[in-house]
């Protein structure tokens, strides 16, 4: 049973909050459609993701599903204690404790015709997936720095960013995690630049952290962030955003007039971090993603009644799903 009903007015939107589960909605009239996907916000990252795209849906009871990314959270252990607020539903990247703080990528959001999330359903499974809006990456700070995570996609997830010092003759850097693409997963890092498959976005998924290595995560996308790290002398790389993604051509011709699909980074909103205010406690600041679909303009009618549509024929009590005129299906 869908948990939800797409509208059947012209121009009525739904809108879809973030709930940590992923959705149905039924197509209750068949025609086209706009869906609109927001990714979420890693912790201390930059704006996550924004993909819109139109899509005909000829059947009606039809069952889409969506998964709404959640915003990132991150783990803290100074003083011996844990303080866990991780979400980054959908995608984002896997957090341990490192040290005394790890922080974590936002999750991506998506449609698609098959029930589950992104990393689930699997490349070899993409042309079930509609359309994908990237979670951005996480971010590293202290009192006296903050670099914000890469946003999220669009096309590519941002890269993320790192800082420099210099220790007498010895110059210093952090290893920052890049984002994600339309063929690939971002490269991440362990502490002072190590490599491996578990810092690098991967499918639906960003990049994660093991406990002495990556401090941020990457956010979730079609192809997720690289996780970012520290360097030799405690300078940090934030992480990189997941991609976006739009299934099918970019424009739709439907009744005669254009509608244009994209994946764009940096349209949601996001949250400045202060220090000071926030320092490492208590809920993580910055946005969840969310999700709409609005009814653009129903499908041609097949059958009338004189001159008004008719929804559904019954043959007795029983409805029939399909007309034939000879052997060609009509309705």
């Amino acid at each position: 049973m869908a948990n939800y009903n797409a509208p059947i007015v012209e121009g009525r939107v739904l809108n879809i909050p973030y709930t940590g589960t992923i959705q149905s909605i039924e197509i209750k009239k068949p025609g086209l459609y706009k869906l609109e996907a927001w990714g979420g916000q890693g912790y201390m990252g930059q704006k996550a993701g924004y993909s819109v795209g139109y899509k005909e849906f000829k059947k009606k009871g039809q069952i889409i599903y969506v998964c709404v990314g959640g915003k990132g959270g991150y783990i803290n252990s100074s003083g011996g204690a844990t303080y866990y607020n991780g979400r980054g539903f959908n995608g984002g990247g896997d957090i341990t404790v490192y040290r005394e703080w790890c922080s974590q990528g936002g999750g991506a959001t998506h449609f698609a015709l098959v029930n589950g999330l992104l990393q689930n359903i699997g490349y070899a499974n993409r042309g079930n997936i509609i359309i994908v809006a990237g979670g951005s990456g996480a971010g590293v700070g202290g009192s006296s720095f903050l670099m914000y995570g890469g946003t999220g996609g669009g096309l590519s997830g941002g890269n993320g960013t790192y800082s420099t010092s210099q220790h007498g003759g010895a110059s210093g850097r952090g290893y920052p995690g890049a984002g994600g693409t339309q063929t690939s997963g971002g490269l991440g890092y362990a502490e002072n630049g190590g490599t491996g498959e578990l810092f690098n976005g991967k499918f639906g998924k960003g990049g994660s952290t093991s406990n002495a290595d990556a401090v941020c995560t990457g956010g979730g996308g079609f192809w997720g962030g690289g996780a970012g790290a520290d360097g030799y002398y405690d300078d940090s790389g934030s992480s990189g955003g997941g991609s976006g993604y739009i299934d099918g051509a970019p424009s739709i011709t439907y009744k005669g007039i254009r509608y244009t699909s994209s994946t764009q980074n940096n349209i949601w909103g996001v949250y400045p971090f202060n220090y000071s205010t926030h320092g490492y406690y208590g809920e993580p600041p910055g946005y969840n993603g969310k999700a709409a679909i609005t009814f653009i303009k129903k499908g041609t009618p097949t059958l009338y009644y004189g001159d008004k549509e008719v929804d559904a024929l019954f043959y007795g009590d029983r409805e029939v799903d399909a007309l034939f005129y000879g052997d060609r299906e009509i309705g």
